[in-house]
């Protein structure tokens, strides 16, 4: 019969206690609970992915398919993640990662600067007919 182990973590953020069950006898507490953070953050990373992604429905039934569609969430995922992180460093309101991914879902096909709208709305759509060096036209440009 194998012995369970309780270990108590001090979590500095919320104050509170954490008790950890494992009946891992070897490993030091401090690996233990790093463990247990990797696991909750992909844990929320598949929650994130479920909510701001469809992939119940599979727009193909084969392995590739399926596949390339878990990939292109797991980039999209990525890339909200990443503006988000510029919104914070620039002290810019926090936007909710669900909220984000909406919203940037909308502004796919527009040609105001994604980062100046997100930080100063109406400036950003006042001065849209003013700028003329927009990264996505230079793309065309001879």
């Amino acid at each position: 019969m194998q012995q369970a182990r309780v270990i108590s973590i001090y979590d500095k953020k919320t104050q509170k206690k954490v008790h950890l069950l494992t009946n891992n006898q070897t490993y030091a507490c401090s690996t233990i609970r790093r463990l247990y953070k990797q696991r909750w953050d992909i844990e929320l990373l598949f929650k994130r992915i479920k909510q701001t992604s469809q992939l119940s429905n599979f727009l193909g039934d084969n392995e590739n398919a399926i596949s390339i569609q878990v990939w292109c969430a797991l980039i999209k995922d990525l890339l909200i993640k990443i503006v988000k992180d510029q919104l914070k460093q620039l002290g810019c309101r926090m936007w909710s990662f669900s909220n984000l991914a909406g919203f940037l879902r909308l502004h796919l096909s527009t040609y105001i600067l994604l980062i100046k709208f997100l930080t100063e709305p109406e400036k950003a759509l006042l001065c849209n007919n003013k700028d003329a060096d927009f990264i996505q036209l230079k793309l065309f440009s001879p």
